[in-house]
């Protein structure tokens, strides 16, 4: 975890050093360290609360205007009847206690903005002090406690003698084992075993914290964090089953060695403590069966498309008393919400992009040709464009064109590329005027650098003649009734790219019973399950077979022999063709 505090070994059983990184995340732990710290010294609850409410104040305040990069230095110490926090961050120079006494009298909208921070953390303390050290920042808090004897440390058999699996060996047996126990110290980042290492010892955290690390073959997780008295590697030594994770040590460390063999022989004297271990052994894994089984919905529930908000509901309620899972649920559940935001928000964007593509011909059947289009994009939007409009009564615009990149900003370029070319196709331009001064339009606060390829086109209904500008698309089709075939070349660059492009047109007939195809590379680049592409050639051939038919069947043969063409492999590139017989 990227805001862990870090717990340097104790100098005694009164002194505590803390790290806390410069992320508001980091500071529960330090409370959390400060609270049991106060525990240790069974300090009354009210001094608890003051102490804890302070440092927190007074962190919060160096995270948010402090600048520290180098994280906080927190130095706890018990001297006489008097808890002093030492708090360091090498942030710019500020003393706050040089603060004026904040105005608590005047009405809100008044009162000058600082020094409520510290008047609180002076109202909580005895004494607030700060200092300039070393380049560092240092305000000292000091609390002086009722007068009452500091307690005498327990021992480590006193401290183990009530937790986890020494719990149920009794006084005796544990005794016994901690006799034969060796203390061993881990520098920070060094390993104490790694994950697949023999099993032939456990261990006893005195001080400091270990990070329980687990390989799955595609990456490393961090499966959980181990404080004071946990005990570490039993498991191993009693089933004789390899290491099932890596354990390091986070900042130093101080253990307790206990040898397998001696720890199994102890065992084999005393079959009650061995039913006791087995027993709690049982338990802990009972704990992991819930949140396992909570995780397992969770990760089914991210893989759909729906999912039940009562249910997710329920599980983050539950995720709080899951130990160690409980922040990887509510980081799925948090996931699983995002992403049903962002599907939601996709299918407006969806319905949006999807109004801007014409729905019919204008003026219906009484014009003198049939058009079929159809759009497919690779995500739930596409950078992929079609149109046709009437420009007049006689002529008739038709476009096809394909924005680099895809999804949402592809889209977004793309429903601007069909308002640029249709403004500017109906004020009356030629063809190469308009493609020219959508370049131009295009290519302006272009920050993305996107460019698009396009064909546009404007036919005379009443003499079938297609005046064309062919921008760095894919070359179209005419397919003449009797078979011949013709590709509709390059007259120009892709636009939005270079402001001054030049552009040219060129003009083809289109007699009765010719078709015009339009399409982008997401038809002739579609990939097969062995890696080969559908290509221009096969294109060709099937329109050489099916160009007699009406648009909308053309269409159809073109989508469902790429689909039958690509069949498994997921769709790469927005597919988009279009149709029009006259």
């Amino acid at each position: 975890m990227s805001t862990t505090v870090h717990v340097s070994p104790l100098l005694d059983e009164h002194r505590l050093h803390l790290t806390i990184p410069n992320t508001l995340d980091g500071i529960p732990a330090a409370l959390s360290a400060l609270i049991r710290f106060c525990g240790q010294l069974r300090m009354d609850q009210d001094e608890t609360d003051a102490v804890t409410l302070a440092l927190d104040e007074a962190v919060s305040n160096v995270i948010r205007h402090g600048d520290a990069p180098e994280g906080i230095d927190l130095e706890i110490a018990m001297i006489g009847n008097q808890l002093v926090l030492d708090l360091l961050d090498d942030g710019p120079a500020f003393d706050p206690t040089s603060l004026p006494a904040p105005d608590l009298v005047s009405p809100l909208e008044e009162r000058k903005a600082g020094g409520l921070g510290i008047h609180f953390i002076r109202t909580l303390m005895d004494h607030t002090t700060y200092s300039r050290e070393n380049d560092c920042n240092r305000l000292r808090m000091i609390k002086t406690l009722r007068d009452k004897p500091v307690p005498t440390p327990a021992s480590t058999e006193e401290r183990l003698a009530g937790t986890d699996i020494f719990s149920f060996l009794g006084r005796q047996v544990s005794t016994r084992i901690l006799a034969k126990a060796q203390r061993r110290r881990l520098a920070d980042g060094e390993i104490l075993f790694r994950q697949g290492d023999p099993g032939d010892s456990a261990y006893v955290l005195v001080e400091g914290i270990l990070d329980v690390i687990v390989d799955i073959g595609v990456g490393e997780a961090c499966a959980a964090s181990l404080g004071r008295d946990e005990v570490i590697g039993e498991l191993a030594v009693i089933s004789g089953l390899p290491r099932s994770a890596t354990v390091i040590a986070r900042g130093d460390a101080t253990l307790l060695h206990l040898d397998g063999a001696d720890l199994v022989a102890l065992l084999d004297e005393d079959p009650q403590a061995a039913r006791a271990i087995i027993s709690e052994l049982g338990r802990r894994l009972a704990l992991v069966n819930e949140p396992l089984a909570f995780l397992s919905v969770a990760a089914q529930a991210l893989r759909r498309e729906h999912f039940d908000s009562e249910q997710m509901d329920a599980m983050a309620a539950k995720a709080a008393t899951l130990g160690m899972f409980g922040s990887t649920l509510e980081g799925l559940l948090r996931q699983i919400r995002d992403n049903q935001v962002r599907r939601q928000e996709m299918a407006v964007a969806k319905n949006i992009q999807e109004s801007v593509l014409p729905k019919s011909l204008p003026m219906g059947a009484a014009l003198p040709v049939r058009l079929h289009a159809f759009m497919r994009p690779a995500r739930e939007v596409g950078g992929d464009l079609y149109d046709y409009f009437l420009i007049d009564e006689t002529h008739l615009a038709v476009v096809i064109a394909d924005v680099s990149g895809k999804g949402v900003p592809a889209s977004l370029f793309m429903m601007r590329c069909s308002t640029v070319l249709r403004s500017l196709a109906t004020s009356g331009i030629s063809v190469e005027d308009c493609v020219s001064r959508a370049n131009v339009a295009l290519g302006t606060d272009n920050d993305l650098c996107i460019f698009v390829t396009l064909f546009f086109a404007v036919l005379d209904l009443s003499s079938g003649r297609l005046t064309y500008c062919n921008a760095g698309h894919n070359p179209p089709y005419v397919l003449s009734a009797d078979g011949t075939m013709r590709g509709l070349d390059l007259t120009g660059p892709a636009t939005a790219i270079i402001d001054d492009a030049e552009y040219g047109t060129g003009e083809v007939t289109l007699e009765k019973g010719d078709m015009l195809f339009l399409y982008t590379d997401g038809i002739t680049e579609a990939v097969s399950a062995t890696g080969g592409l559908f290509t221009e050639e096969r294109l060709e051939a099937l329109l050489a077979e099916i160009h007699t038919r009406p648009p909308a069947d053309v269409v159809a043969a073109v989508v469902a022999a790429v689909d039958s063409f690509a069949a498994g492999i997921d769709q790469y590139d927005d597919i988009t063709c279009l149709a029009l017989t006259r």
